[in-house]
């Protein structure tokens, strides 16, 4: 949903239009409602879709259906779970490169039962050339600047948004276990 600080804006925008709505099962080119219609349009496309699939979302809130829940598990584990399944991201230092990490990431899906799932493909390498989605795409892409940034002379510190309070979190924590 678009920024509320941003205000009310005409339109659906595209990233909605394009993205979001044709992958919850909404066509773009027959949807005329508001950018308040939207979500009730994204709740009932995704339940269409599970339906047709055989999956039983019932016992979900709509809500469940497509918010992003994000979480951290204490020391390297994200979650990002929505209704039709979960991301799992983990983050490994790398042994010789403190300005370097591993990073996995895992897919998981909502199957219906019986379903046998197919083993996916384990890939390995750089993150160059490797697409992992639009949005993640576009945080990968960003990660390089931000680590020399942050080993700028002119660096001074991070501004964390209410977002990223976890960061503060994290390193709070683990501080308390390898000490100050």
């Amino acid at each position: 949903m678009p920024s509320p600080r941003l205000g009310k804006r005409p339109g659906i925008p595209a990233p909605i239009r394009d993205l979001v709505l044709p992958g919850c099962g909404v066509d773009p080119a027959t949807f005329t409602g508001t950018i308040d219609a939207v979500r009730p349009a994204l709740f009932a496309g995704i339940r269409r879709q599970c339906a047709e699939a055989g999956i039983d979302v019932a016992a979900l809130h709509d809500e469940q259906l497509i918010d992003d829940l994000h979480y951290t598990i204490f020391p390297n584990v994200t979650l990002n779970i929505h209704g039709r399944g979960f991301w799992l991201f983990r983050h490994r230092p790398h042994p010789e490169d403190p300005n370097r990490m591993f990073f996995d990431f895992q897919d998981y899906a909502l199957l219906a039962p019986g379903t046998a799932p197919a083993r996916p493909e384990h890939v390995t390498g750089e993150i160059a050339g490797t697409s992992l989605g639009d949005v993640i795409d576009q945080d990968l892409a960003n990660l390089p600047r931000v680590q020399a940034g942050m080993r700028s002379a002119a660096f001074s510190g991070l501004r964390l948004s209410e977002q990223e309070r976890r960061i503060r979190h994290f390193h709070r924590v683990l501080e308390s276990y390898v000490g100050a």
